[in-house]
């Protein structure tokens, strides 16, 4: 059967790359990110995080499918909420307050992705809104499957990678995969790769923002 989530890793495997090899993560498999820029890229999470939840939230709304709903409000409930539980286990030990969180803006890249989160889950289409979040899925997976396989020699970054590498997460990723497989016709296809590739382009440039901001204040010594 053909599967429309495959063609795109497929196409843009390019994409995926560039996020799998990205120096964040290549830090973080080889425990060699400073503890600052891990920090500074979990307060920025947990910002995105929260644009990430309402988003699963809205789409679940909209959806008219049963099982489509029902999966979504599930990822909420599970891996969603799972993500949210690991980086406040992270708190204590990065030394980050709740109202250090609460204070914290978001760099651009974490805020272009939340603007387009907002905006998608209100006026695209629903296969198209769907498409969208897939590469965030499943960047986090590859990623975490990245840092798991290297057994990084810090507990944080073993932490970290356990979650995203987990059977658990997976199974997560393959069934909205196979949600958004569902939704792929001739007639939507072209606009569903279009917002696939976009959240890809997000995905990198959160990465990038928090890399950059390391580099600029000195973090990648």
């Amino acid at each position: 059967m053909r599967s429309f989530s495959l063609e795109m890793r497929t196409k843009h495997r390019k994409l995926y790359h560039a996020i799998t090899f990205h120096s964040l993560v290549e830090g973080m498999a080889g425990a060699t990110l400073p503890m600052q820029v891990f920090r500074n890229y979990i307060i920025q999470d947990c910002l995105y995080l929260k644009s990430y939840t309402e988003y699963l939230r809205a789409l679940a709304a909209r959806s008219t499918r049963e099982a489509e709903r029902e999966m979504l409000l599930r990822h909420l409930r599970g891996s969603a909420a799972a993500e949210v539980a690991l980086h406040q286990n992270f708190f204590p030990l990065l030394d980050i307050s709740h109202t250090m969180l609460e204070a914290a803006e978001p760099l651009p890249g974490c805020a272009q992705n939340a603007l387009f989160l907002k905006e998608t889950s209100l006026s695209a289409p629903i296969h198209s809104a769907l498409a969208a979040i897939v590469p965030c899925y499943r960047s986090y997976l590859e990623m975490g499957r990245k840092v798991a396989s290297r057994k990084p020699d810090h507990m944080i970054y073993s932490k970290w990678a356990a979650l995203y590498s987990s059977p658990e997460y997976e199974a997560d990723v393959l069934e909205i995969e196979r949600a958004v497989d569902a939704r792929a016709t001739a007639e939507t296809e072209l606009d569903m790769e279009a917002f696939y590739v976009r959240g890809c382009r997000l995905e990198i440039g959160f990465l990038d923002a928090v890399r950059e901001v390391a580099d600029t204040a000195g973090g990648n010594k």
